[in-house]
């Protein structure tokens, strides 16, 4: 029982991070930056792991495609577009 709630919470921090980093990409645009792991901490509370996973995800849908540069702690938004045709499907994502 316990496991199971704790992978509710899991999944609910994880489509909450989802939720953040597409609205804070959005507001960046193609070559804009995301917030650092840091900065994503300290605004909306998100743990560095499920940003990771969040992204991941993210990434694994093509959603959203970044280039990390990993030692300065920056992420930004790639130019690679998400095909037309497939963004209407965003609910897929269960925001």
């Amino acid at each position: 029982m316990a496991a199971a709630k704790l992978s509710a919470v899991s999944e609910q921090a994880i489509i909450h991070a989802k939720q953040v980093i597409v609205s804070h990409a959005l507001f960046a645009g193609v070559g804009g930056k995301l917030p650092t792991n840091v900065q994503l901490l300290e605004e909306h509370g998100i743990v560095a792991g499920t940003i990771q996973r969040a992204l991941q995800i993210l990434s694994a849908s093509e959603a959203l495609v970044t280039r990390s540069k990993g030692h300065m702690g920056e992420r930004s938004l790639s130019s690679t577009p998400v095909p037309v045709g497939t963004w209407p499907n965003y609910r897929r994502f269960n925001y």
